[in-house]
């Protein structure tokens, strides 16, 4: 009965769905495979991808197949030109259109699709068919699938397509990072510091205790590069005040403001000011490419105290000095100790067309795509382990006895039966790789949901015989010990992103906010160097005025208005 009453809601709510055109079809309970008892096919629209040898005959298309019982027949477009020829397909009515559109879509994208039925609305499906997007958001302490629908809900309260995530703790506190090196730190007797006092006597000391040994004072305490001067920045204003991207600020009571406007922006800017008047940064920070960073970081004797980047890996490989820095992601100050997290965020990455007779059966394929097997092998491909009990052995030694370190091993699914396939962790894998022609995995096209508990703890091992390997674990041991005391310091509750803006919200943005952005980012520069007096109140309060001027109360209402329905008030 229960059966039955399966295949009698799916063909009704299909046909509400597509205005008749259903075939019925015997569907499965949701978590349940094959999807589908008896084979149909689904059409499945996708770029040409370079890494993707023929996609009908990939071995994810045919593990895909084999599981869930539909046959995929794909309509290939040309690279760089899938969103083009949709566009096209849709203004002549969407009659060419497949069953399903994967790739990586914006609402400003799909919603003239949506509003003009290309699409269809997929909502009711997540409340009464979900099954795989739960599972895999089940193993991550950051995100739910309530709060993840909020990100892919248009401004009509439709959910047109499901979604993709990728969480990742290293790059989401990765947008305010400071590496320190360590040499210098353990000569000096310091730790890597973790207040905005600290920060400042530890760059005096490496401007003036002759770090390097030479006798020369040519230490550099603090770098960058101009297309990172925006890591700089989150990193030294948000002891003061709250420093994401776009600026947003929200307070207690969900009220939209901007970082750059207060009194706490300003005490910053004095703070950021005494540094550079100081001579502890690098005024280079706003002219220097990565090339010359890169540099100067490689010099012989050695120079750069710290340096402000997402990462150190812009360095070579073979150069020591890459495995030598310590990562700072948060500073305190009078603000607190709270890290600025540049959030990874859901988006919609499969799209069902009205074309589709069995549009429940497309949303079970594309939420099957989520769940934590297919979302690994989606990301990361093949992944077969080698015979390798000596490695993993001295992995283990390595973590637990010299680096101290008693790294958890994680588990994929039930088989813990067959232990020559899991953990993934601490095993040497022949993984596809990126950028490799192939015909084994999709190349991370399509929904797929990894925590930040599974893609921050998927570590291949490798040797560590040689002095720099051993380098590199101890500096991978370092990078990860920072990762986890910098969650400690985490307030999602802080952050503004991936706000849906209806069309006249978009507009103001549009007009306004990277004009004023602009102008907030070069003050910021000329107040940091001293072009601009930070102490002088009608410079400042000139400032202010012009912010005004420029709208910046027309794009915070537009953000407040989309904020709030994001926040379902």
């Amino acid at each position: 009965m229960r059966k039955i009453l399966s295949v009698f809601l799916a063909a009704l709510l299909a046909l509400s769905l597509t205005g008749g055109a259903v075939a019925e079809v015997a569907v499965n309970e949701p978590g349940q495979l094959p999807i589908v008892n008896e084979p149909i096919t689904l059409t499945i629209g996708v770029e040409q991808s370079a890494v993707i040898e023929d996609w009908e005959t990939n071995a994810m298309t045919k593990m895909l197949e084999e599981k869930t019982g539909i046959n995929l027949d794909f309509v290939v477009y040309p690279a760089n030109e899938m969103g083009t020829k949709l566009e096209l397909i849709v203004a002549a009515g969407g009659e060419d259109l497949p069953d399903v559109l994967l790739g990586n879509f914006t609402q400003n994208q799909i919603m003239p699709w949506a509003e003009a039925g290309m699409i269809l609305p997929l909502t009711e499906y997540f409340e009464n068919s979900c099954y795989w997007a739960k599972e895999s958001f089940d193993t991550t302490s950051t995100m739910d699938l309530e709060t993840a629908l909020k990100y892919v809900t248009s401004y009509d309260g439709e959910i047109y397509g499901h979604l993709g995530w990728n969480g990742t703790w290293n790059n989401e506190l990765s947008g305010a990072r400071l590496n320190f090196y360590v040499p210098w730190l353990e000569k000096l007797g310091l730790g890597t510091p973790k207040t905005i006092e600290e920060l400042y006597n530890v760059l005096v000391a490496f401007r003036d205790s002759d770090a390097n040994g030479n006798g020369v004072k040519d230490e550099i305490p603090l770098t960058g590069y101009s297309d990172q001067v925006k890591t700089l920045r989150r990193a030294l204003m948000d002891p003061f005040v709250y420093t994401q991207n776009d600026y947003w600020t929200v307070d207690e009571n969900g009220t939209i403001g901007v970082a750059y406007n207060t009194d706490a922006w300003r005490e910053g800017l004095r703070f950021v000011h005494k540094l550079f008047a100081e001579g502890l940064i690098d005024p280079a920070v706003f002219t220097q490419d990565q090339n010359a960073l890169t540099i100067t970081l490689s010099q012989d004797p050695h120079v750069v105290g710290a340096f402000a980047r997402f990462s150190s890996t812009n360095m070579s490989a073979d150069d020591p000095d890459r495995y030598q820095w310590d990562r700072q992601d948060w500073l305190e100050g009078p603000a607190g100790a709270t890290v600025a997290i540049n959030p990874a965020l859901p988006n919609l990455r499969g799209l069902v067309t009205k074309n589709c007779q069995n549009p429940q059966v497309a949303f079970m394929f594309l939420d099957y795509m989520t769940g934590v097997e297919m979302s690994t092998f989606t990301r990361f491909g093949y992944a077969q382990v080698k015979d390798n009990e000596a490695l993993r052995a001295e992995y283990l030694k390595f973590w637990k006895e010299e680096a101290g370190h008693n790294y958890p091993e994680i588990y994929f699914g039930d088989d813990t039966e067959n232990p020559e396939y899991l953990p993934l962790n601490v095993y040497d894998f022949d993984a596809s790789s990126w950028g490799t022609l192939q015909n084994t995995w999709w190349a991370q096209v399509g929904p797929n949901i990894l925590s930040q508990e599974v893609n921050d703890l998927y570590t291949v091992a490798g040797n560590i015989g040689t002095e720099k390997e051993k380098m590199s674990y101890e500096n991978e041991y370092r990078a990860r010990h920072a990762m986890l005391e910098s969650i400690n310091h985490e307030d999602r509750s802080k952050v503004v992103a991936g706000l849906v803006y209806t069309e006249d919200e978009q507009e103001a943005i549009t007009d306004y906010y990277a004009e004023i952005t602009t102008f907030v980012e070069s003050t910021w520069a000329a107040y940091a160097i001293g072009t601009m007096d930070i102490e002088d109140d009608a410079t400042w309060n000139n400032y202010v005025s012009q912010l005004e001027k420029m709208n910046l109360s027309a794009c915070i209402e537009a953000t407040q208005s989309a904020y709030d329905r994001q926040q379902g008030k």
